[in-house]
């Protein structure tokens, strides 16, 4: 697969210490997306389901 990237933001992404070629670069940036978490559905649908005797401990 082949995708353009902005070759300064390549350049500028494989000066961090960690990430030293571009498949590392890649590899890394790539769980962000694909591994998106659904917290914001998940607690609106968790909306109402306290028991009414609920007390919160402080």
């Amino acid at each position: 697969m082949n995708a353009p990237v902005d070759p300064e933001l390549m350049q500028a992404a494989n000066e961090r210490p960690n990430e030293s070629s571009d498949s590392e670069v890649i590899a890394a940036a790539l769980p962000a997306p694909a591994g998106a978490d659904d917290f914001g559905a998940w607690l609106v649908s968790r909306s109402g389901r306290l028991p009414e005797d609920f007390e919160p401990e402080f």
